[in-house]
């Protein structure tokens, strides 16, 4: 029992750490565009990634078993 649950621990911890990444990589992506009135499809395409990424992070942090 003990030891399912620390496996399932590694496992939770281990996705957490590859949104982490993953979302950390987008933010700073999206760092280098400025704020301007109009954006270019590539940039809406990394804002979209970047809160699509952070919202995945939010519900594998809150997500309950």
């Amino acid at each position: 029992m003990i030891q399912d649950l620390l496996s399932l621990l590694k496992e939770e911890l281990s996705l957490l750490e590859n949104a982490t990444e993953i979302m950390n990589y987008s933010y700073a992506a999206c760092t280098k565009i400025a704020i301007k009135e109009q954006y270019t499809l590539d940039e809406l395409d990394r804002f979209e990634a970047f809160t699509s990424r952070f919202a995945r992070l939010s519900d594998i942090i809150i997500q309950t078993t």
